[in-house]
């Protein structure tokens, strides 16, 4: 690696050089160079409808950044009729796309035209605060009512607010159960068991497994170890349900054995906790792929938003066989935020083959009653320190308005 040196003689690293653009042209031609196994081509020119005096909606877009006093300019669908007078303004300005066919289309017309594509509206979010597009300077200008991801992100933007965590002492102790479904031949269970912090609550432990004599000897751990053997037969969300039942702390850990909290995400939670008015996180979950350098992006693989990290309360259960989603939350007086920098490491990919994923994903279909997984080797892939160095400029959270869903969702 090349070492570059500022003007004032700083050593900096090439990473640093990268501005918010750079990153977001990286993102797009990444998300625009796959496509989905089994998806057809799409015409383009039928993805891009007709746009009623161009010059007009520009002209009124304006007259709204000055009277806001606003000074850039988010084109929320990439309409081929908009882009000439678009570019002509002479204002900073950012075309975001979730038609991947259209953008592919207008990538290869306008290749000058500022572009964020990916087809999931929470990717698109995230990375949009991170980069400074979103906030008070930045003026909306949705030009695709037709397409559901854009109307979706055009909600949220204005909705979702952004927030700092205040630092929690050290010497406050939260009151964490950690709980986790396993299975006794995950691959590397005692690095799952050494990654957890001493300061923990509990560690409550559901296995898939008819009888715990069956299992290894647990590792001495500093926290009290509750489990049980209950083979899954029935649904992720009632071993879920079941593990929930044992928890004793006033708030709730879910990881899986495949998943890895990094030491600064440990030290993070206490004050997520600690948070004013806010009884759930949802925490990015990054699947490392091909090494442990790199994770998946697009078409929802990032950020993979996971519930995992709230108050426990009556009422509060999973729903759903496969892919199973807490119910209830709605119902906590504090809000759902999302913790825009703290990541889950999913590292699935890197511990089991692909024979180990197929029969995995078979067993999803099993569960979910009919076939809806699809094992794919390529994905579009993005250096974790790439994303991340965008994500140090995000906000700390982001507090989700109550009547817009959940993430996902």
């Amino acid at each position: 690696m090349s070492i570059l040196v500022d003007s004032g003689g700083v050593v900096v690293s090439p990473l640093e050089m990268m501005d918010a653009r750079y990153i977001l042209d990286t993102w797009t031609a990444e998300v625009l160079s796959f496509r989905m196994a089994g998806a057809g081509h799409v015409d383009a020119a039928a993805l891009s409808g007709p746009v009623a005096s161009p010059q007009a909606l520009l002209a009124r877009a304006q007259r709204l950044m000055q009277a806001a006093g606003r000074s850039r300019l988010l084109a929320l669908g990439a309409e081929t009729a908009l882009l000439p007078h678009l570019t002509a303004t002479g204002l900073p300005c950012l075309v975001v796309e979730t038609r991947l066919d259209h953008a592919r289309h207008i990538r290869a017309a306008w290749p000058h035209v500022p572009l964020l594509a990916d087809s999931s509206p929470w990717a698109l979010l995230l990375l949009l605060t991170a980069a400074g597009w979103a906030g008070e300077t930045v003026q909306p200008l949705q030009t695709a009512p037709q397409e559901d991801a854009l109307v979706r992100l055009a909600r949220l933007l204005p909705a979702v607010r952004p927030f700092s965590v205040p630092a929690t002492p050290a010497t406050v102790a939260p009151s964490l159960s950690l709980a986790a479904i396993l299975h006794p031949q995950e691959p590397d269970l005692a690095g799952f068991f050494a990654h957890l912090p001493p300061w923990l609550t509990e560690a409550v432990l559901v296995w898939d497994a008819p009888d715990l004599r069956d299992l290894a000897d647990m590792p001495a751990t500093p926290w009290p170890v509750r489990q049980e053997a209950r083979p899954l037969t029935d649904g992720f969300h009632q071993q879920r349900n079941h593990a929930l039942s044992l928890c004793g702390g006033e708030w709730v850990l879910l990881l899986d054995a495949d998943e890895r909290l990094p030491p600064e995400v440990w030290a993070a939670l206490p004050s997520l906790m600690a948070a004013p008015d806010v009884d759930a996180w949802w925490l990015p979950r990054e699947t490392l792929h091909p090494d442990a350098e790199h994770c998946l992006i697009g078409y929802g693989l990032w950020p993979d938003l996971q519930l995992r990290l709230f108050r426990r309360r009556p009422g509060l259960h999973f729903a759903g066989a496969v892919h199973e989603r807490l119910q209830g939350v709605d119902s906590l007086p504090g809000g759902q935020a999302v913790a825009c920098q703290l990541h889950i490491r999913h590292e699935q990919r890197l511990r089991k083959t692909p024979a180990d994923l197929a029969a995995k994903l078979a067993r999803f279909d099993v569960l979910g009653g009919r076939p809806q997984h699809l094992l794919q080797q390529e994905y579009p892939v993005l250096p974790r320190n790439v994303l991340h160095h965008l994500l140090a400029a995000a906000p700390e959270g982001l507090l989700l308005p109550r009547r817009l869903g959940a993430p996902g969702a």
